[in-house]
């Protein structure tokens, strides 16, 4: 009961100030005064920015919806501006800002007829405040530098700590740490300067918010500190808002988790009752994100999944890219790989759309073309004071100066023009000199060039037929297919013509072993260590008739050993990551070796099987070295899966970063109910697309079985 007459006490005291402006309104017809008229739709539209400036947005909305219709009844069209001003700058403070965009580009379109510069700056901030809230950051900081420089150009600078605040927390999102921690000092020095505690507080929140970034604790926990109080005072309940959920932040960097809660429902209760929904979404997050840190993750998820909907709702996407990166790390705590893969892959598309390199070459063509105007001005200053001083020295000239200059002049531009032939003669004998020694020195490149070419030409023939012959080593797909039938899928992609990964096959009575192995190097080095390796393998399994893969793997490391003179103490490192499967089906067991390689496998259960932390052959570990046999029991429909590191280690086109092994593992994950070419294909294509137009770093194979 006492929230609602609360209420009612506000929009009774909105209207009672309104209908006492109508009351003077109407007693001017009867002495009609335009300028009476536009002074009180000039207050009414001011006292619509105090009621914004408490929250009281449905007080301030019927200050400017009444100033709007009174301004188009007098044909006041600034008076128009700045009420459509008002009513875009509640509305996108409300999450509408599509609306509040359109609303505020009529405004700008007026002020820019009435040539109004100080309207114009005010708009531009408006339209750049709308359009980071919908996550258009480009955009966003174009109308911040527009207005930066209108700003400058004013006498009186009203909104140029806003400015320079508003343009150090977007370049914050933009990772240009540099130039926005430049902006807010700046800001905040202005603001010191003029006692202006709006503004101090604004952009001593937006200070802590760069402080946290930068991992500069001590420094963020005062500025917010700061904001608050200052929010508090001038009771801006927006700024307090917004600095209290970053102090919540704060506290949990502090892993002081009881303040953290304490400062988070203060934000989020302030919030609720204002109807801010990006700030909701902001406090829901935080307390997802304190939920996790205590590992209550039910509790965390629903946080989460209500902050993500109000960001969709209000589509914010900077919003969006946090919320679905928690999300992610989320349901990996949980092992729930498929939401945690679906959640990462919504925040990197957020991400790139936020902050991709196109963005920032254009954030920094603007921040450039408002350096370039800034110093054209002072140029053009400057050049009027050399002018005028020019113009000055040239009335004390006298005659006979004039004349003794001329004198000068002419002698020393004879003096020039006998100079100059003298070195243009010079340099046309140095030139021709010079050409005949180039023509020479091409020719010779030239011969060189053909010489190259045509031993490039049979280097290449000799590796592609070396190619045939690696090929036909490798175990065919014929024999593969009678013994694995349809169940299984080889992913082989050298990245040059010949290949260092190789894959082995044989089977023994009732065993089958299969091998992947990884050589160092790729290319033609890598080439020449997987034929050793196929030699060997034939030698130990063939010959031999030896499947137990822990003995396969000690006596390839030592014939390898033995066959490179790899003895201690030399600096030899050529060798092999391994992975050596026996698949046994008359004794219902799987046996496993790995040297450096894991072996994956899925029966309604994912495990990764890992392999010894050496590789096969060096001269490195040679008296530490123990491999072991793992073994796993052989079930129908069981998948197994072999790779080398070319397919983890390759670069994104997009990032530059690796695919890494933890994406890769989710990707196997999410691909479980393909059949086995379904899933040959679905890794070929993520692998092609996660490289793009990149270089293919390494080898690639990977090898998929079933059971």
């Amino acid at each position: 009961m006492i929230k609602y007459a609360k209420i009612n006490f506000r929009q009774i005291e909105c209207v009672l100030v309104i209908t006492l402006y109508f009351h003077y309104s109407v007693l001017s017809q009867t002495n009609p005064s335009f300028k009476l008229d536009t002074q009180q739709i000039n207050k009414t539209i001011q006292h619509g920015r105090d009621y914004l400036l408490k929250g009281q947005y449905n007080n301030a909305m019927n200050c400017a919806v009444f100033s709007e219709k009174r301004s188009k009844e007098i044909n006041y069209e600034k008076g128009i501006a700045s009420s459509l001003n008002l009513k875009g700058s509640i509305l996108y403070r409300h999450g509408n800002c599509d609306s509040a965009i359109k609303i505020l580009d009529t405004a700008l379109f007026i002020a820019k007829k009435l040539n109004d510069s100080v309207l114009q700056s005010s708009l531009f901030l408006s339209i750049g405040n709308a359009n980071m809230y919908l996550g258009n950051n480009s955009i966003g900081i174009d109308y911040y530098y527009q207005g930066l420089s209108i700003e400058e150009k004013l006498i009186k600078q009203i909104n140029i700590q806003r400015f320079l605040s508003n343009l150090g927390t977007a370049l914050t999102y933009q990772k240009n740490y540099t130039k926005a921690l430049e902006y807010l000092l700046k800001a905040k020095k202005l603001a010191e300067r003029s006692k202006n505690k709006k503004n101090l507080a604004l952009i001593y929140g937006s200070l802590g918010n760069l402080y946290m970034t930068l991992k500069k604790n001590d420094d963020a926990l005062y500025t917010l500190d700061q904001a608050i109080k200052l929010a508090e005072q001038i009771q801006d309940m927006y700024l307090l808002i917004i600095s209290l959920n970053n102090m919540a932040e704060l506290q949990i960097s502090f892993k002081n988790y009881p303040l953290a809660y304490q400062y988070c429902s203060k934000s989020y209760e302030l919030a609720e009752a204002q109807q801010f929904k990006e700030e909701m979404a902001s406090s829901m997050l935080t307390f997802g994100m304190l939920f996790m840190e205590h590992h209550k993750y039910n509790v965390a998820e629903d946080y989460l999944l209500k902050a993500f909907t109000f960001s969709k709702e209000i589509k914010s996407k900077e919003l969006i890219k946090d919320i679905t990166f928690k999300l992610s790390l989320l349901y990996e705590q949980q092992l729930d790989y498929r939401k945690a893969y679906y959640y990462y892959s919504l925040h990197s598309h957020t991400k790139d759309t936020l902050l991709n390199s196109e963005n920032s070459k254009l954030i920094t063509e603007m921040n450039t073309k408002y350096a370039a105007e800034k110093k054209e001005q002072d140029i053009e200053l400057f050049k009027k004071n050399e002018h005028l001083q020019r113009l000055e020295l040239s009335k004390r000239e006298n005659e006979f100066d004039e004349q003794r200059t001329i004198t000068i002049v002419i002698f020393i531009g004879f003096s020039l023009l006998m100079v100059v032939a003298l070195l243009l003669f010079s340099r046309y004998r140095l030139k021709k000199i010079a050409n005949d020694k180039l023509l020479k020195a091409f020719n010779l490149i030239e011969e060189r060039n053909l010489a190259i070419a045509k031993n490039n030409g049979l280097i290449t023939d000799s590796i592609t037929y070396a190619k045939r012959i690696q090929d036909a080593i490798l175990p065919a797909y014929e024999d593969l297919t009678k013994i694995f039938s349809d169940n299984f899928f080889i992913l082989y992609k050298p990245s040059q013509i010949v290949s260092g990964d190789f894959y082995w096959c044989s089977s023994y009575k009732s065993k089958i072993i299969f091998i992947v192995a990884d050589c160092t190097g790729h290319g033609v080095p890598g080439a020449f260590m997987s034929m050793i390796g196929n030699t060997l393998l034939d030698e130990i399994v063939n010959e031999r008739k030896i499947t137990d893969t822990k003995t396969i793997a000690e006596l390839l490391d030592e014939k390898i050993i033995h066959s490179l003179h790899q003895h201690e103490g030399t600096q030899q490192y050529d060798g092999m990551d391994i992975s050596i499967c026996c698949i046994d089906k008359q004794a219902g067991k799987i046996h496993f070796t790995g040297a450096r390689q894991p072996m994956y496998s899925f029966d309604g259960e994912f495990k990764k099987i890992k392999g010894a932390p050496f590789s096969i052959g060096g001269s490195q570990q040679q008296k530490s070295k123990l491999f072991c046999s793992q073994t796993i029991e052989y079930k129908n429909g069981l998948n197994l899966y072999f790779l080398t590191d070319g397919y983890c280690d390759q670069s994104g086109w997009k990032t530059n970063k690796r695919f890494t092994s933890r994406q890769f593992e989710i990707l196997l994950l999410s691909i479980q109910d393909k059949s086995m070419k379904e899933q040959e294909k679905i890794l070929e294509e993520t692998f092609e697309k996660w490289k793009g137009n990149a270089k293919q770093r390494d080898d690639i194979l990977v090898v998929g079985i079933k059971c």
